[in-house]
């Protein structure tokens, strides 16, 4: 599967001609992109998106006047928006007007697959409906928003296996927001001893590349959801943690036996800098890779 189109962002227009073009990052994975936008101060804009994907955006803005408008829902008049969410299900459209207040005002949108969501909760439910929600609030789910806005401001620390999982948690979350009414209790299922075999000698043989969730899971013959729980509960730890301290221990082993630079041995652990190798090493280890390679001497 093909990463999110660039085409599906939402589109943003400032109604004054002279006003500066909104600031975006963007960063995809195949089922996943987050976009973070800075739409400006004191100025007005109008939007509208509309596309294949679920559209979830965390907001931080605050409005003096302006109009919502997603499916039947409708939202007017000024509005303290920061930490509120709007959901906007795939096929829905959703448009408006905002004048801003004087402050920096911005969002992170998330753009999810559908289709990802019915494969990776095929084992919870036999279909997922999500209904378009404005402006509401959820802990849970803004924390792990902000966790994926984390992954596009800091790519040099960010883990592919990191970001996949947390798409497989926010599709979950989502799903149990909509489904509230439902018992969704876990099944306590593990993987067996060769598949978990399986998995662990593909992380083994690939530390020093980026690991896919969706890789994993189809080792395992499993939906990225039911993996991600069989994998913990086999292995006392997430992908995302098992990878890292399979990641720490290789280095530990070249820091030990060879000489190389500790960039390359930064690389060859599957690190993305040798500035990110060396904090996650002294988190892990308590001291600096130089340090411990000169401990060991």
């Amino acid at each position: 599967m093909s990463p999110l189109q660039a085409n599906s962002k939402i589109q943003i227009q400032q109604r004054l001609p002279a006003a500066p073009v909104p600031l975006r990052q963007v960063a995809a994975r195949p089922t996943i992109t987050v976009e973070a936008t800075e739409t400006g101060s004191g100025n007005a804009v109008d939007f509208n998106w509309q596309g294949g994907q679920h559209f979830l955006a965390l907001h931080d803005i605050k409005i003096i006047d302006g109009e919502t408008r997603v499916g039947d829902l409708r939202a007017t008049g000024a509005n303290d928006l920061v930490d509120t969410l709007t959901l906007v299900p795939a096929g829905l459209e959703v448009s408006g007007w905002s004048q801003n207040a004087e402050r920096r005002n911005g969002f992170v949108a998330v753009y999810l697959d559908p289709g990802a969501i019915t494969r990776d909760l095929a084992e919870v439910s036999a279909s997922v409906e999500l209904k378009p929600k404005l402006y509401f609030r959820s802990q849970i789910v803004r924390q792990t928003v902000q966790k994926l806005h984390r992954c596009l401001t800091h790519p040099e620390t960010t883990d592919t296996l990191y970001m996949d999982a947390l798409g497989v948690v926010l599709s979950v979350e989502l799903w149990r927001a909509a489904a509230a009414d439902t018992d969704h209790r876990k099944t306590g299922a593990t993987l067996s001893r060769k598949q978990l075999q399986q998995v662990t000698d593909a992380i083994e043989s690939s530390l020093d590349s980026p690991l896919a969730l969706q890789s994993l899971a189809d080792i395992a013959g499993l939906s990225r959801f039911h993996f991600l729980r069989a994998f913990k509960a086999s292995a006392g730890l997430s992908p995302h943690q098992f990878v890292l301290s399979k990641r720490i221990a290789k280095a530990r082993e070249l820091l030990e036996g060879t000489r190389l630079p500790i960039s390359e041995i930064s690389r060859l652990a599957g690190f993305g800098s040798a500035a990110h190798f060396a904090r996650v090493f002294h988190v892990s280890v308590g001291m600096t890779p130089s340090d411990y390679r000169n401990s060991c001497q």
